[in-house]
Formats: C-alpha cells, sequence, structure tokens
C-alpha cells in the first residue's frame, strides 16, 4: 500500500465468503450462484475512496490538493488520514481487471484485441491483471507484473467461443468476489455490448455488489449497446462505482477510448479517513465528496456514493 499505512491506521479487510485460488496465467470456472449474497465478515477501520474530477467538457482535473476536498459521513464532516493525488509512488497499489465479452453478439474481437492491448501498455504500473473472458461462463487469468509478456499474449489468442450464451452478470460477480481480498485501488475495463442471456446473477445482484466493493468500472460498449437497454444497464454499472461507460464508433474513437480509460486511472485521487462512527454494524452509510473552493463550484466529482461499514462477525 505504500504511503497509505503510515498513519499507523490498522487495515481489516472485506472478505467474501467464496474465494478461489487462481495459479498464474491459469483459467479456472468462476460462476457464482445468484441466491448467495454478498456477506462482509469484517471492515475496513480506514475508509477509502477512489475519486475522479472533471471539468464542464468532461476533461479530467489534476492538481488538486486534500484541502480542496470535503467528505461527509451520514451528514457528518470527517477527517482525512490519507490522501494521493495521482502518484504513482504515493497512491494505493493498481490492481487492473480487464473483462471481455467474447459472445457471438459482439462481431469480431479484433477491436477489442486491440484496444485491451492499448490499455494494458499504457497501464504497466499495475500490480496484477485480473483478466475474466466471459462466454456461457466467466473464466480467469490472472498475470502479476513479472507476467507481462504472458499476459499480452493471453489477449492476442482471445477469441470467440460461445456465440449464442452471454454470462455477463455472472462475470461481473465472480470478479468483484475475486478481487475482495485485496487492499488498495481496483480498476476493471469491460468491453462487452451489455447482452446478458445466461448469468445465474441478475442485473440486480450486480448493482448490489458493487455497494460492497471498492472497484472503479470503465465500460467500453460494442454492437448496437448505445442508447438501448443493454447500454444503458452497463452505464449504470459503471456510473454506480465513479466511473463511465464509452461507445467507440470505429477506429479513431477506439484510441481516443484508451487513452481516457488511461488518463482517468493515473488521474484518480485516492481519499482515506477513519469514519467518527465506530459502530460495526454492517449498515449502508452514506457519504458525499465535495470540493469546498468557490473556483470549483463547476467542477464535477466522480465516485462511490457510501460504502458499508464493518460488521462485528
Amino acid at each position: 500500500m505504500r504511503r497509505l499505512l503510515r498513519s499507523g491506521i490498522p487495515l481489516v479487510l472485506i472478505v467474501f465468503p467464496v474465494l478461489v485460488p487462481v495459479s498464474t496465467a491459469v483459467e479456472v470456472d468462476l460462476a457464482p450462484a445468484a441466491q448467495q449474497p454478498v456477506v462482509i465478515r469484517a471492515g475496513i477501520d480506514l475508509v477509502h475512496f477512489d475519486v475522479i474530477v472533471t471539468d464542464k467538457r468532461g476533461a479530467v482535473v489534476s492538481g488538486l490538493t486534500a484541502d480542496d476536498f470535503e467528505v461527509v459521513e451520514q451528514g457528518t464532516r470527517q477527517t482525512l488520514s490519507t490522501f494521493a493525488a495521482g502518484n504513482r509512488d504515493a497512491s494505493p497499489d493498481l490492481h487492473l481487471g480487464i473483462l471481455v465479452d467474447v459472445s457471438g453478439s459482439m462481431g469480431d474481437l479484433e477491436d477489442v484485441r486491440r484496444i485491451t492491448l492499448q490499455v494494458l501498455n499504457g497501464l504497466p504500473e499495475a500490480t496484477d491483471y485480473t483478466v475474466v473472458v466471459v462466454g456461457d461462463e466467466p473464466r480467469f487469468a490472472h498475470f502479476t507484473r513479472a507476467d507481462f509478456g504472458a499476459l499480452r499474449e493471453y489477449v492476442r489468442r482471445i477469441n470467440q467461443k460461445t456465440p449464442e450464451s452471454t454470462a455477463l452478470w455472472d462475470g461481473f460477480r465472480a470478479y468483484l468476489r475475486r478481487v475482495a481480498e485485496q487492499p488498495g485501488r481496483h480498476a476493471l475495463v469491460a468491453f462487452t455490448d451489455g447482452r446478458d442471456t445466461s448469468s445465474i446473477a441478475t442485473f440486480e445482484h450486480v448493482l448490489r455488489d458493487l455497494r460492497a466493493a471498492a472497484v472503479t468500472v470503465f465500460g467500453v460498449g460494442f454492437g448496437h449497446g448505445k442508447g438501448s437497454q443493454h447500454g444503458l444497464r452497463l452505464s449504470q454499472v459503471a456510473e454506480r462505482t465513479g466511473g463511465i461507460t464509452m461507445f467507440p464508433n470505429g477506429p479513431d474513437q477506439m484510441d481516443e477510448v484508451h487513452r481516457r480509460i488511461v488518463t482517468e486511472v493515473r488521474s484518480q485521487y485516492s481519499l482515506g479517513y477513519v469514519s467518527t462512527d465506530q459502530r460495526r454494524d454492517g449498515r449502508w452509510r452514506e457519504v458525499k465528496i465535495r470540493l469546498v473552493r468557490p473556483e470549483h463550484k463547476d467542477l464535477r466529482i466522480r465516485t462511490r456514493d457510501g460504502y458499508y461499514a464493518a460488521k462485528t462477525p
């Protein structure tokens, strides 16, 4: 966690009930049962939020300091314990996830492979990489930074396997469970048309689980997703986490999309605080993060809207 723990604040991890160990670069099946809710057995004393700030045009804003932010939890102002402003050395470790929809409705995957490699090349500083290939069920491959060459080769070999079936929500849900034990920043880039035809989990399950996960989702919509119900749901998933969904149309826009994702991930502000409410009741706590200076009134903040408190077993 680099400088994140220099204050001496203890860190207790959020633990989910189903965790499957995955060895490096080995695929495994991880299709979660839809009716099994995410259970928080412990919580974090240090509450952590990743924040993206943009201007009126949507351009990412950098250069802000801890004094520019105000954090209010359940109506009570909190005091920041940690702050990092897009500095790779000072920010918490980055865990990068890639979800690739290989269903037939995605069409030719050449563009998907190309933009995936561009995103990976743009974020070589990630501590590790988790690739989720979604067809009729989600399959995982995990790579460390030292395995970067093997990761690139793995992406180049991704092909369509299940032309009719897509377990998209199972893929999202299994990813969230897979990374639940890892402290630090989590960014998931999802390449999909937003269609789901065979998941056990539902869209509502995914939205619920995202509330318990510190993951920023960046959706990249393909096919005819924009403006459709499928595209709307993908956008809702990203917005719930403080991320965005983009719908590229052609090679030029593909290049713009990968640059935007890399810029946003690298420009995230990491804010941490110890809540003034020390009850371990497992309840949802609404958090509002604001900019306090008048000159910043037109800037927009994107982040999660709260977290689940720690719960005593």
